[in-house]
């Protein structure tokens, strides 16, 4: 059964960082801070076996404001 899509809007984000958690099933962690308070949303890929989270985190930390 196909699990179903969801959008998330956010407005007024002051920075987005990101890590991969090494535990709980090595989800990509995003923080997002913005003028309504913090988030913290985790991502969790099928894909487990390679570093893919953490090139991720890589990635989105690499850009600078």
């Amino acid at each position: 059964m196909p699990s179903p899509n969801a959008y998330i809007s956010l407005h007024d984000v002051y920075t987005l960082s990101a890590y991969d958690e090494v535990s709980l099933g090595n989800p990509l962690m995003l923080a997002i801070d913005g003028a309504h308070g913090k988030l913290r949303l985790a991502v969790f890929f099928s894909d487990r076996e390679n570093d893919y989270a953490k090139r991720l985190a890589d990635a989105i930390n690499g850009v600078k404001p």
